[in-house]
């Protein structure tokens, strides 16, 4: 056990994600912290400077003093702001009995309209339990603390994400890498020898796990208390807001010891899940695909399911649910068995523990029993047939095959497929008002270069609009009342919907009739596939979408002769290295075009289907967004331009996943590395991290860039 934890932590590799681990674990509190809108939230140095005014008062006379503050317009705006958050969050330092009194309160009127309505029993035994769990509380006192330190610690639920990569990248070190070498088979040819190998390598990586949590949430108190502090230990965890309705009776210093517990064990399931996948796996296309359906059926549950639901306890009974420790923590909950509240707390323990038991019991027993030898048959050609498919063999074909059809690509591909599918959903609003409405219809009628023929339709509708609306004016100044101005007001709506309409087809005509090779077009449907406001969401779910598909499609074309040891062969005739590479880039790119044909060929179909095609002759730079340097191309030049950047950022993609597989020499480790560098930094830019766009490839995998 300690030898296999020893060898773990010698590798570089393993330190290396470590320490990467720690500083983007570092650079996402600060970034989230200092990243603070200052118009709307108080920055770190004013919340850290409002904390010390108030810190050695007593409750009563902070919440006065934050409120004289809060309300005093001599104070600097920002100022101002800060005082008014720690108003929000000490409203209920003092007396805990005072938010007790109200919970009883609403309790006893609950139990008035329970005899009026159609109430389970368990609804009734829970809001009982509830209470009498919360007047153990009774006679607490609620002390000032700084509370956003005590989130970072609690709730940066970021903090997780980054130990999730970290252990997942150790075990396919330790593990994975391990096993795809062959180093394991004279290891099981033994079956007495295989059960304690599997049992100290997952010990092993366990105590890796509860060092790389203590690493992650000790750097997260070292944070939050250079920021912010922490206040009074001794405080009790109601303190904090935010955890006024907690049933931990603890002070915040015990708090701590407990959360890092439950949050252990947490971390303890998931590496199990992680082994016990890792065992049962055969190649490591199907672990990938298996540990993200694990890990999205969970967040499907904690984030799909309602609260209130009667599926509710698949909502936090999952490894989701209980990676949110801070939150479990923060609010006490019950979970309903058979009719009975137990804590979530007490449950969250049990199943973690049964759950993590009977994982490492399944890994080990699988893994001892496994065989080394495939049964298959081998049908055994005659000689001379034999020699004659020798000869005929053609490399390209015969990769082709062992690719699509042996390593299942061919069926990865098709689930793909189905995926996308299953994840269209058509564009439903086209419009952004009422009056978008016709301007659509105004745009449609002109759209293309501006002519004569369009100029005088224009001046028509000026002449109808103009018209229109002096016979509004009319109508309303004979009118006697305001009431009856009113009623005519909105029995014009649709036309004054329409003026709208029309004006903003003026202004448009205006900003695009100097730009040459300008026009008309309803700019909507562009607008969205040119990455214009939250546009680059969609540009970035596009571009991680694709390179984690192009990651799990392309590895294993480079890696097999790796893992099967035919490499040492290949190697000893630079022919065959070189017809061999050769053929499985080309095969590669093939499936590149394929999943960028998918990827952006269902995107342009689902956005040109509903808002159409008028207009891509004119210029691009008709978009207010749109330099107008590139004010030379049309909207379709530019459509081409961008899906050309995204189709050679992935051909790019595989290059250098091939480059990487030649130092990995690993299908995981090809896969682990490929993902860190590449997709990482998309996932961190569409946290709003948006200086990334420029990093690596991914100018070339956004497009939409200028």
């Amino acid at each position: 056990m300690w030898r296999e934890h020893k060898k773990l932590w010698k590798k570089r590799m393993v330190a290396a994600f470590v320490v990467a681990g720690l500083l983007l674990n570092l650079f996402l509190i600060l970034r989230s912290e200092y990243g603070r809108e200052k118009w709307t939230e108080a920055t770190v140095s004013c919340y850290r400077s409002v904390y010390r005014e108030i810190k050695n008062m007593q409750p009563e006379k902070a919440k006065r003093y934050l409120e004289k503050k809060s309300n005093n317009q001599n104070v600097d705006y920002l100022r101002r702001i800060g005082y008014s958050e720690l108003q929000d969050e000490t409203s209920h330092a003092g007396s805990y009995d005072d938010y007790l009194d109200a919970r009883e309160q609403d309790y006893s009127q609950s139990e008035v309209f329970d005899a009026f309505r159609k109430t389970s029993k368990y609804d009734r035994k829970d809001a009982a339990k509830v209470m009498e769990k919360l007047r153990k509380f009774r006679g607490e006192t609620l002390v000032v603390v700084p509370s956003r330190g005590w989130h970072i610690i609690f709730l940066f639920f970021q903090t997780d994400i980054v130990g999730l990569m970290v252990l997942f990248a150790a075990a396919a070190i330790s593990f994975m890498q391990e096993k795809e070498r062959g180093e394991y088979v004279f290891i099981r040819t033994m079956k007495r020898g295989r059960g304690p190998f599997i049992l100290q390598k997952a010990v092993a990586l366990m105590m890796f796990t509860a060092e790389v949590l203590l690493l992650l949430y000790l750097e997260n108190i070292l944070v939050a208390w250079r920021l912010y502090g922490l206040g009074d230990l001794h405080a009790c965890l109601q303190s904090v807001s935010g955890f006024i309705g907690t049933g931990v009776k603890a002070e915040l210093g015990q708090s701590i010891v407990l959360f890092l517990g439950l949050k252990l064990l947490a971390y303890f399931l998931v590496m199990l899940v992680i082994l016990f996948l890792m065992t049962v796996c055969g190649n490591t296309q199907k672990l990938f695909v298996s540990f993200a359906g694990v890990l999205g059926i969970s967040s499907v549950l904690y984030w799909g399911i309602p609260e209130n639901s009667w599926l509710s306890v698949f909502k936090y009974v999952n490894i989701m649910g209980f990676l949110h420790t801070g939150d479990m923590m923060a609010v006490y909950r019950n979970i309903g068995l058979y009719g009975f509240p137990v804590s979530y707390i007490t449950v969250s323990i049990v199943v973690c523990v049964i759950a993590g038991a009977l994982l490492l019991a399944a890994t080990v027993l699988i893994f001892s029993e496994q065989k080394i030898t495939s049964r298959a048959g081998h049908r055994i050609l005659p000689k001379g047939k034999r020699q004659r498919k020798i000869r005929s063999y053609r490399l390209f074909y015969g990769e082709t095959k062992k690719i699509l059809h042996y390593q299942h690509m061919l069926l990865f591909v098709a689930g793909f497929a189905v995926l996308i599918l299953w994840n269209y959903k058509p564009v439903t609003m086209l419009y952004n008002d009422d009056s978008d409405v016709y301007y659509k219809q105004y745009v449609d009628q002109v759209s293309g270069p501006y002519t004569k023929a369009s100029a005088a339709k224009i001046r028509e509708w000026q002449q109808e609009r103009l018209e229109m609306d002096k016979k509004i004016h009319d109508e309303k100044h004979q009118s006697s009342s305001k009431a009856v101005r009113s009623r005519i007001e909105y029995g014009y709506t649709k036309e004054r919907n329409k003026t709208k309409g029309f004006m903003s087809l003026l202004s448009h005509l205006n900003y695009s009739y100097s730009i040459p090779g300008g026009g008309l077009y309803y700019e909507r449907g562009y607008e969205q596939l040119t990455g214009y406001e939250e546009a680059w969401k969609r540009d970035a779910l596009l571009a991680l979408e694709s390179v984690l598909m192009v990651i799990l499609a392309v590895a294993g074309i480079y890696s097999i002769e790796y893992n099967t040891g035919m490499m040492r062969l290949l190697k000893t005739t630079p022919l065959g290295r070189k017809d061999l590479r050769s053929a499985k880039l080309w095969i590669g790119a093939g499936l590149v075009t394929v999943i960028f044909a998918m990827v952006y060929g269902s995107e342009l179909y689902r956005i040109l289907s509903a808002f159409g095609t008028k207009g891509w002759n004119c210029s691009v730079a008709c978009m207010s967004h749109i330099p107008m340097k590139l004010s030379g191309l049309t909207v379709a030049d530019y459509l081409i331009l961008i899906l050309a950047m995204r189709y050679i950022g992935l051909l790019l993609l595989m290059v250098c996943i091939y480059l990487i597989c030649r130092r990995a020499k690993s299908f995981i480790m090809t896969m682990v590395y490929s993902a860190a560098v590449f997709a990482v930094p998309l996932v961190l830019y569409l946290s709003g991290v948006q200086i990334l766009r420029y990093i690596l490839l991914n100018p070339l995998l956004l497009g939409n860039i200028f």
